[in-house]
């Protein structure tokens, strides 16, 4: 006898790897401070969402830890999760964003990268989630109802932000962050 589950392949599943990161109170207070003294303007989306106005805040010295930790975690994602062999990565940009209150960021990839990670260092409740979008769902064919979401049948999925959080996913995967 066959077993359903024996059947269903996540054929061209696309993984979306949650960290904790390793960082003490005193740093995460330090990147705190910094992310706070921040120059930030207005991004080339609408939705109000803000980007610190330096797009390069890795080249600064007290993020070395910081850089250091989510690099190893991209290259940990390459190596366990996609299963590719060992490769000399390196971060080009690094931002930070700005989303207040009923703000949010358009739906939008990076298309200069392999992978893309999104860091939240202190998080409150009034944090929006971030949403990733399925890129193989064809919501205009159909529109079933479903009596439970799961990852084969949901056109996005929410993560809810939490302290220490890092996410690493492909960078082609449409992403953005939602209204609170």
């Amino acid at each position: 006898m066959l077993h359903l589950m024996d059947n269903v392949i996540p054929l061209f599943a696309t993984p979306i790897t949650l960290f904790t990161l390793d960082i003490s109170k005193k740093e995460q207070d330090n990147i705190e401070k910094i992310l706070q003294n921040l120059e930030y303007g207005a991004t080339n989306q609408s939705g109000g969402a803000g980007i610190s106005k330096n797009l390069f805040l890795f080249n600064n010295k007290k993020f070395k830890s910081l850089h250091k930790k989510i690099l190893d975690c991209v290259c940990t994602y390459n190596e366990e999760v996609m299963k590719y062999t060992k490769t000399k990565f390196k971060i080009t940009t690094s931002w930070a964003t700005i989303c207040n209150h009923r703000e949010e960021s358009e739906r939008h990839k990076h298309c200069n990268s392999m992978y893309s990670a999104v860091y939240y260092n202190k998080c409150s409740d009034a944090f929006s989630d971030i949403l990733f979008y399925n890129n193989n769902w064809t919501s205009n064919n159909y529109d079933l109802e479903a009596k439970e979401y799961n990852y084969f049948n949901s056109s996005y999925w929410s993560i809810r932000p939490k302290d220490k959080l890092l996410i690493v996913f492909p960078s082609s995967m449409y992403h953005r962050v939602s209204k609170m």
